[in-house]
C-alpha cells in the first residue's frame, strides 16, 4: 500500500539502506533525473549523485543527533555528474528523513522536488532588493518603512538617516517611528501627524516640511513625502516615505521673506531709516542697499566722503541683519598707528612684546558672532591684508606673539573715502583682498548732490538737542543760506553749523563767517501784535539774545556795551527767560 503511494506521488521519492544502495525510486524522481528507476537497482546514491558526498546527507548518516531529518536545496553542479548535468542549471531541494531502528541509522527516504522556478523567483527578489536597497542608500535623504502595528515599528531604514538625523540606520530599524519623530520640534509635531492622518485616511501622498533636531542638537529643515501601503481588502499595512535636507531652501525662503517685509515696512517712513536722514532718490537708493545687505551675511564696503554717515550705514546694516543681537565692534584703521594694527586686530599674548603684561583680546575675537565695522579700510597695509585674508576665508587668525589658533565668525563691513580699485592698480590693496571685501558695496551721496534732504536734517538736528536740554530754532532765512552752500564737509558739517548757530549765533562755513540776519519785524508781524508795549519786549529780547551770543555770554562786556549795569542786565536776562542755549 505505502509503495503504491509512494509510486503515484506527484513528489520525487527515492529510499536507500544504511549504506546508500537505492531501494526505491518512483516515476516522478526518474522524471526529474532523467533517469530511469531500473537504471536505479542496486546502485550506491553516489554513483548517481557524486557530489553528494560532501554534502550534509553523509554526515547524518554517521550522527544522526536529535535532527533525523535534513534539508537540502542544490544546483545542478552539486548534484549531477558533469556529463549528465541539464544543459540549463536547475536547483533541487532535497528533504531526507533518517529510518532508525532503536537510534541505529537503517536507512533513509528522500523526497526530491525540482525548485528551480521557486529559487529563480526568490533570487530576483533578492536581486531586486538589493538594487533597490543601493538605491535607497545612495539617495542624499533618508527612506524608511513604518509597519503599522502598535508603535509603527521601522522595517527598513535607508543609510541617509547618519546625515538627516545622527541615527545609524541600524539604531533605528525594528525600533518604533517615534525614535525619529520625537525629534520634531514641538511647535510641528501635532500639524505633521493631522496631515499624515488625513493623507493616509483619503489613501493620498502627504508633503510636510518641518524642523528635525539632530542628535548633534542643532534644528534643521526637512521635507518629507510619503504614502500609506495597503493590502487587497484596503486595510493598511505600512507607512513608506523619503526624508530630505531642506535647510538651505528653506533659508533662501526666509531671508526673501524677511527682506520683503523689511522693504513694506520701510515704505511708511521713508524720509527716514534708522538714525539716516532723507527722502531724496539718492538716499531712497541707499535704503535699498542696505535692505539687501541686510538680507545676506556677506562682507559689505561703504563708499562715501568723510561726514556722509558711513558708519551710520554700518549700523543700520548689522541692526537688520541676523547677527544684530551679537556685538557690533568699530576700528578706525586711520586712527592706529601701523605698530599697534596687528595687536588691535587681532589681539596678543602676555610677553608678545614690551608692555604686554596680559593677555589681551583683540577687535575680531571681540567682535564674534558680530559685525566688525572697518573705518579707513584704505589706510591698512600689504602685511596685515594678508593676515585678514585668513580671517576672511577661515573665520581664524593668532593673536600676537601666540601660536594658538582662534576661530571668530565675523561679518566684515567696511568704509573708505578712497577708491580702492585705484588703490588696487597702485599697489596699495591686495587684489584678493580687495575682492574679499568688495562682495557688496554701497555708495553714500555728498550732501551738496540732496539738498533736499538739508530742511529735513536740521529739523532732525534741532529736534535731538531739544531732548538734550537745548532749545532753539533756524529762521527761514538761515535755512535759506544753508541751501546756497555746497557742505564740503557733508552732514557732520551741516550738524556742527545747527548746534554753532543755536548756541553762538554765527555761521561758520568753512573759512568765511556769516553774520546773523538784522533783526527785524516785519508789517504782518505788526499786525499780530497788540500793543507797542509788546513790540518793544519782543525787539528787546531778540537784541539781547544776538549781542549775549555774539560775545559769549560774557555779561559784564555785554552790560558796558550796552550802557546798563550788571543788575539791570541780570535782570532782563531773567524776564525774558533767556539761556545760552537758546
Amino acid at each position: 500500500m505505502s509503495n503504491d503511494i509512494a509510486r503515484h506521488a506527484p513528489m520525487g521519492i527515492f529510499a536507500m539502506d544504511r549504506d546508500f544502495r537505492i531501494l526505491f525510486w518512483n516515476p516522478a524522481v526518474a522524471f526529474i533525473t532523467g533517469i530511469p528507476s531500473e537504471k536505479t537497482v542496486n546502485c550506491l546514491l553516489f554513483d548517481i549523485f557524486p557530489p553528494l558526498t560532501a554534502t550534509d546527507l553523509c554526515r547524518l548518516y554517521k550522527n544522526p543527533g536529535p535532527l533525523k531529518q535534513i534539508d537540502l536545496c542544490l544546483e545542478s553542479g552539486e548534484l549531477f555528474p558533469e556529463t549528465s548535468r541539464p544543459e540549463q542549471n536547475r536547483y533541487y531541494t532535497l528533504k531526507a528523513s533518517v529510518i532508525l531502528d532503536h537510534d541505529r541509522v537503517e536507512g533513509s527516504v528522500v523526497m526530491m522536488e525540482d525548485t528551480t522556478d521557486k529559487v529563480l523567483s526568490e533570487n530576483a527578489l533578492k536581486e531586486s532588493e538589493r538594487r533597490l536597497s543601493t538605491l535607497m542608500n545612495n539617495l542624499p535623504g533618508m527612506a524608511y518603512r513604518a509597519r503599522n502595528d502598535d508603535q509603527w515599528t521601522l522595517e527598513y531604514v535607508s543609510k541617509g538617516s547618519t546625515e538627516i538625523v545622527g541615527y545609524d540606520s541600524s539604531d533605528l530599524q525594528g525600533n518604533p517611528l517615534n525614535k525619529f519623530s520625537e525629534r520634531v520640534h514641538a511647535d510641528d509635531q501635532k500639524k505633521i501627524w493631522g496631515k499624515i492622518h488625513s493623507a493616509v485616511t483619503a489613501k493620498k501622498t502627504f508633503e510636510l516640511f518641518y524642523r528635525l533636531r539632530t542628535t548633534r542638537g542643532e534644528y534643521k529643515w526637512v521635507w518629507e513625502q510619503g504614502t500609506g501601503v495597503f493590502d487587497d481588502d484596503g486595510k493598511m499595512v505600512a507607512l513608506e516615505g523619503y526624508v530630505n535636507d531642506f535647510t538651505a531652501q528653506k533659508v533662501t525662503e526666509l531671508d526673501l521673506r524677511r527682506e520683503n517685509e523689511r522693504l513694506r515696512s520701510s515704505i511708511k517712513d521713508r524720509y527716514r531709516f534708522g538714525d539716516m536722514i532723507g527722502k531724496s532718490e539718492a538716499m531712497q537708493a541707499v535704503y535699498e542697499m542696505i535692505l539687501k545687505a541686510a538680507a545676506t551675511d556677506t562682507n559689505v564696503i561703504i563708499y562715501g566722503e568723510s561726514g556722509t554717515g558711513k558708519e551710520l550705514v554700518a549700523r543700520a546694516v548689522h541692526q537688520l541683519s541676523e547677527r544684530r543681537d551679537n556685538p557690533f565692534v568699530t576700528l578706525n584703521c586711520g586712527a592706529v598707528s601701523e605698530t599697534l594694527l596687528e595687536s588691535e586686530f587681532f589681539g596678543h599674548a602676555k610677553g608678545a612684546f614690551t608692555g604686554a603684561d596680559r593677555d589681551k583680546r583683540g577687535y575680531i575675537e571681540a567682535a564674534n558672532g558680530g559685525t566688525l565695522f572697518l573705518d579707513e579700510i584704505g589706510e591698512i597695509s600689504l602685511k596685515l591684508q594678508i593676515q585678514l585674508l585668513r580671517v576672511l576665508d577661515k573665520k581664524e587668525f593668532q593673536p600676537v606673539g601666540s601660536t594658538r589658533t582662534k576661530k571668530s565668525d565675523i561679518r566684515i563691513v567696511a568704509a573708505t573715502n578712497r577708491n580702492l580699485k585705484t588703490q588696487v592698480q597702485q599697489g596699495r590693496i591686495r587684489q584678493d583682498f580687495f575682492y574679499r571685501i568688495h562682495v557688496l558695496s554701497i555708495h553714500l551721496p555728498r550732501l551738496a548732490d540732496r539738498k533736499e534732504d538739508i530742511p529735513l536734517l536740521v529739523d532732525f538736528f534741532l529736534d535731538q538737542y531739544r531732548q538734550k536740554g537745548i532749545s532753539g530754532d533756524i529762521p527761514a532765512s538761515v535755512k535759506d543760506l544753508f541751501l546756497t552752500y555746497d557742505w564740503p564737509g557733508n552732514v557732520r558739517e551741516l550738524q556742527n553749523a545747527v548746534m554753532r548757530y543755536l548756541t553762538m549765533k554765527r555761521i561758520d562755513f568753512m573759512d568765511q563767517e556769516m553774520s546773523v540776519p538784522e533783526t527785524s519785524i516785519s508789517p504782518s508781524e505788526c499786525d499780530d501784535l497788540t500793543s507797542l508795549k509788546n513790540m518793544m519786549h519782543r525787539y528787546e529780547k531778540q537784541i539781547l539774545l544776538q549781542i549775549l551770543g555774539k560775545h559769549h555770554w560774557n555779561r559784564t562786556q555785554v552790560a558796558r556795551l550796552l550802557g546798563i549795569d550788571r543788575k539791570t542786565l541780570f535782570t532782563k536776562i531773567k524776564n525774558h527767560q533767556l539761556t545760552p542755549f537758546q
